[in-house]
């Protein structure tokens, strides 16, 4: 009775566990946050391989007295639940995403293998409990860990980097920076100015390629701190073109709704050759129609064109505020 009661408890333990992904999510909305939400999938999944590994000894240990067998159902369970959830996420209000199940793989497999490593270390007397087999399982479940760890390790450097340079904002010659730019039917890469525009040697720029589609663009999130304490927002543009065109710059902040009615939202006329842009703060803050734009919590700033022509490329620099 005493064993069925402890069955119960810990596949309880388990439903409780796989639906946390399902319904809960840290209240932050930065990078940073959305990435200890994501290696939150290593701890939750580690802990349900170890409740599996139990239930198995529970149920199985009798039959089945090869322990390796008892770790291997563990992690294919731990696996195929966390697929399931993943494969939930696409009717519930999460977010499906591959790397979150990679994390539950690498989570299942390192809780696993400390697991089986201080086991092993228990019976090291036994016959067949090498210290060289202990110490191989020690390294790879903290290889599992550290490689779940990693995209946490890179975002938090990005962050380092861009509290390190503000007020500027991009500049394009950092890899760091590239951790905060998305693009939309268009590419965008760091390289050399054109000849013609006067740059110092060994100066890096960005060379964005528009897509011929509705409105291709791109999307800097989070770009920076409290903007309260500056007075304008600039950027330089580059232009071959032998026509001007015509470039709708933004800024939206977390309370925003993606209409234009609720962010700031200007269309400037891009000249042939260089262009200087200077946008007053003031304006931003007074973007939309019905309420001020909060410039202490700065979402995205974006760069889109409507219905660009084919071989449309702008060259873009020193994104910045300034006093």
């Amino acid at each position: 009775m005493k064993t069925k009661t402890t069955i119960i408890a810990l596949l309880f333990a388990v439903a409780i566990i796989i639906i946390i992904p399902l319904f809960f999510a840290l209240p932050g909305e930065t990078r940073i946050w959305g990435e200890a939400q994501n290696f939150g999938h290593t701890l939750l999944f580690g802990i349900v391989a170890i409740l599996i590994l139990w239930t198995s000894r529970l149920l199985f240990e009798k039959r089945v007295k090869r322990q390796i067998t008892h770790y291997l159902v563990a992690f294919g369970a731990a696996v195929f639940l966390g697929g399931l959830v993943e494969i939930l996420q696409i009717f519930f209000p999460g977010d499906p995403d591959i790397g979150d199940f990679i994390r539950d793989i690498l989570g299942a497999g390192a809780f696993l293998g400390f697991y089986m490593y201080f086991e092993l270390s228990s019976k090291q007397a036994l016959p067949g409990h090498s210290a060289i087999k202990r110490k191989m399982v020690l390294i790879i479940s903290a290889i599992l860990l550290s490689l779940s760890f990693l995209p946490g390790l890179l975002w938090a450097g990005a962050y380092l980097h861009r509290n390190k340079v503000f007020p500027l904002i991009c500049s394009f010659d950092s890899i760091w920076e590239r951790k905060f730019i998305e693009t939309q039917d268009a590419r965008l890469k760091s390289v050399s100015p054109p000849a013609q525009w006067n740059k110092p040697p060994g100066d890096r720029v960005g060379r964005l390629e528009l897509f011929a589609v509705d409105h291709p663009g791109f999307y800097i999130l989070e770009p920076g701190r409290d903007w309260n304490e500056y007075k304008y927002l600039s950027f330089e543009v580059f232009s071959e073109l032998k026509a001007p065109l015509e470039v709708q710059v933004g800024v939206e902040d977390y309370i925003g709704k993606d209409v234009d009615e609720d962010r700031f939202s200007r269309t400037i006329l891009i000249k042939p050759g260089l262009n200087e842009i200077n946008i007053d703060l003031e304006d931003v803050r007074n973007g939309p129609l019905f309420r001020k734009l909060n410039l202490a919590a700065i979402h995205d700033i974006y760069m889109i064109v409507f219905k660009p022509g084919d071989g449309i490329i702008l060259y873009i620099d020193d994104i910045r505020l300034g006093r």
